[in-house]
């Protein structure tokens, strides 16, 4: 849902048809563009940074409990979401 929610969402909205058909070489044009060089990279770094954030957060925490990890994992969650969400 995150992953169509970004690469959808933007000032040109772009049909989930046209994504996917980018995604594995059958689209063109304009859209291809923008999916290819900005909305796609923007999402695998945010993932990314969002992966890291958790396995730091975990690392830090030195925790094995489930129930103060998932507080963890939420609110850095949240913070990913928000970086994702502004730095457009």
């Amino acid at each position: 849902v995150a992953f169509d929610a970004s690469v959808t969402l933007g000032s040109v909205r772009i049909p989930l048809e046209e994504i996917w058909q980018s995604i594995f070489g059958a689209g063109a044009g304009t859209h291809q563009q923008i999916i290819m060089n900005i909305r796609l990279p923007r999402t695998i770094v945010a993932a990314l940074v969002g992966v890291l954030a958790i396995k730091l957060v975990k690392w830090l925490i030195r925790s094995d409990n489930f129930i103060v990890f998932s507080i963890y994992t939420f609110c850095v969650s949240l913070f990913t979401f928000g970086w994702w969400l502004f730095a457009r």
